[in-house]
């Protein structure tokens, strides 16, 4: 069984270019974006503890 020969027209592969092509930047944000949010959020905040969040402070009772 052979399959079917089915001619593409040069509008169609264009088409499917471009939708490859914002396929492809997506994917690249999605990947990318994650990684400059954490950078982003965890660089030069020195008001902060190390631990990320403040701990109670004792009343001394």
């Amino acid at each position: 069984m052979e399959p079917e020969s089915q001619s593409v027209s040069p509008s169609e592969q264009s088409t499917n270019r471009a939708a490859g092509m914002i396929g492809v930047a997506i994917a690249i944000l999605t990947l990318i974006a994650p990684l400059a949010v954490i950078a982003y959020s965890s660089g030069g905040s020195d008001s902060l503890p190390s631990g990320g969040y403040a701990l109670p402070q004792a009343n001394g009772r």
